[in-house]
Formats: C-alpha cells, structure tokens, sequence
C-alpha cells in the first residue's frame, strides 16, 4: 500500500497518513480545521516487513483501510497512549 504522510501546519508534531494522494475529504470535519494546512513531507510503500519509527505499521495499515487515515502525535505528553508506555 502506497502512504502518502502529510505534516500539520497549526499542530506540532501531527502528521496525517493517508492511503490516497492529497484526499482529505476521508478527514473528519472535526479534525479537519484543527490541522491546518497539511503538507507532503513522505511517500512510502507500507508492507508486512515495513518497520516505523513512532508507530505501529499494522495499527496504521488498518486505519487506512478502515478509515482512509491515521493521525500521528509525535509529542508523547500529547499521545494517548504515552502512559502505556511509561
């Protein structure tokens, strides 16, 4: 699956996966204005052997699939599941 990784303008640390090219009509309308303009900063084939840095490829995969998104929070006082991991 091709992944296009979009970077947030109004949020720090927010990047925005998405499984097509520039569509953020699959956003919700109640993140969409939060992240401002989003700008392409990575392309990337995400396969079963692909590792990620921050995040779990098989969680991003499915989100994608069911979602047609996945949002990144790279501040981890910010992400939900930091106190998983603490």
């Amino acid at each position: 699956m091709e992944v296009y990784v979009y970077n947030s303008s109004k949020k720090s640390g927010y990047y925005v996966y998405l499984g097509e090219k520039d569509n953020f009509d699959v956003l919700p309308d109640s993140i969409r204005p939060a992240l401002g303009d989003l700008t392409l900063t990575l392309t990337f084939e995400l396969n079963a052997d692909r590792k990620l840095a921050q995040e779990d490829p098989d969680v991003v995969r499915e989100n994608i699939e069911k979602r047609g998104f996945h949002v990144q929070i790279s501040d981890p006082m910010l992400n939900p599941d930091f106190m998983d991991r603490v």
